[in-house]
């Protein structure tokens, strides 16, 4: 793997970025009231610590919850491990919940954190 999805395609970005594995869990559906407690506003929550989490809501109120992100691009066998105790800092109600579905993914982040813009080659 080189990075992410982009793999040779533009070899000019290939020295700027580089993967990052990210994982996320699905909770089963939860109830109203624990959604309405846990979410109020149903927007998507992110920290913003080096390697961050995050979570939302799904439209059946399933809690998405994802992270531990590790750089280059590796999978972590035990998904569930790694999130739960990021689930319990969110809500000690959640202790135990049936997760459904796990899974991950990669990403490509550039070496700066933040967007990269510009040309390649000439402007025509």
């Amino acid at each position: 793997m080189r990075h992410a999805y982009l793999g040779g395609v533009v070899p000019t970005l290939t020295w700027r970025v580089m993967p990052v594995t990210t994982q996320i869990m699905a909770t089963r559906p939860l109830e109203d009231d624990l959604t309405k407690r846990l979410l109020p506003s149903d927007h998507c929550v992110e920290d913003i610590r080096y390697i961050p989490d995050y979570y939302r809501l799904s439209g059946d109120k399933r809690l998405l919850i994802g992270g531990g992100s590790v750089y280059g691009g590796t999978d972590d066998l035990n998904i569930q491990h790694k999130l739960r105790r990021n689930l319990y800092k969110i809500c000690l109600e959640l202790k135990g919940i049936e997760v459904e579905y796990t899974w991950s993914g990669n990403f490509a982040l550039s070496f700066t954190r933040v967007p990269q813009m510009g040309r390649i080659g000439k402007n025509t």
